[in-house]
This record gives C-alpha cells, sequence and structure tokens, in this order.
C-alpha cells in the first residue's frame, strides 16, 4: 500500500508513506521538499521512535 502524504500550504504531496507486505511503515520526503518545510517526530508529544541496530 502507498499514500501520498499532503501539508497543509505546499501545492502537491510532501512524501509517500508506504506499508510492505510485512507491515512495515516507511516514509519518504518528495525530492523537492526542502529541509524548512521538514517535521520532526521528535517534536511530536507522545511520539516513541522504534530504535534500529543503527541507532547502536
Amino acid at each position: 500500500m502507498r499514500m501520498d502524504v499532503w501539508m497543509e500550504g505546499p501545492d502537491a504531496p510532501v512524501g509517500l508513506l508506504a506499508r510492505s507486505e510485512d507491515k512495515i511503515l516507511s516514509f519518504a520526503y518528495a525530492d523537492d521538499i526542502g529541509p524548512e518545510h521538514r517535521i520532526s517526530v521528535s517534536d511530536c508529544p507522545g511520539w516513541r521512535r522504534r530504535r534500529t541496530k543503527a541507532d547502536g
């Protein structure tokens, strides 16, 4: 499953949310979305980021 992600303001999708067959979610910003339009999930109350092997 894939879904365009929209935010208020930009005239085009800001990214793509995808779910793989094993139900893992991933999100990627569109190539033309600059850092000034990106949000950090660490700023969202209640959000818990799952640690990965890359985190150490």
